[in-house]
């Protein structure tokens, strides 16, 4: 396990490569770029999707907890630039804490508001797709639909499963595991 930032850039640089961001001169285009001012400090890396900023990544060294670090990162993207697209307060919708080993993502959208251990960077066509996600109107219809609409007759057991799914869809979970009888 290697100790130093630098050694987890390294390993950033591979991982984002593979995810299929390349680093860029300047902030157009598709890719990353590396200490791009965020304000008083720079950002370990900005990521740029057709010229717009999608993403921040801060580095950390392994000795450091990458839970620990949400708060600097999503510092950098509030300072990013004046213009507050995401929860009225941040520049990009995604930040990324990574060391050579892991990778946590936060989703700064406003109905989204996820934080999670991740394989992978998104690549830009993630990036893409996921912000043509209607969020909100996804879980306005959950909000507005039961287990009925669809089938009536269903087992109290089912009923409670399907009820307890549809609440943590709205509470923002990601994992869900149900196992109904056929």
């Amino acid at each position: 396990m290697s100790n130093l930032e630098p050694d987890a850039r390294e390993e950033i640089d591979k991982k984002l490569n593979r995810a299929g961001w390349e680093e860029l001169d300047s902030p157009s285009g598709t890719g990353f770029t590396t200490e791009h001012a965020a304000g008083s400090r720079p950002a370990d890396y900005v990521l740029w999707s057709d010229s717009q900023p999608v993403g921040i990544v801060e580095a950390k060294r392994d000795d450091k907890d990458v839970n620990h670090h949400r708060q600097q990162a999503k510092n950098y993207a509030r300072d990013l630039t004046d213009e507050s697209r995401y929860s009225d307060a941040y520049s990009v919708p995604f930040i990324f804490v990574a060391d050579s080993e892991s990778i946590v993502l936060e989703d700064l959208r406003k109905h989204s508001r996820s934080f999670r251990e991740v394989s992978g960077f998104y690549s830009s066509d993630d990036v893409k797709r996921e912000l043509q996600r209607d969020l909100e109107g996804g879980k306005a219809w959950l909000r507005e639909h039961t287990y009925e609409d669809t089938d009536s007759q269903l087992w109290k057991n089912q009923q409670e499963a399907l009820e307890s799914a549809k609440k943590a869809i709205l509470d923002g979970r990601h994992k869900l595991l149900v196992s109904m009888a056929t």
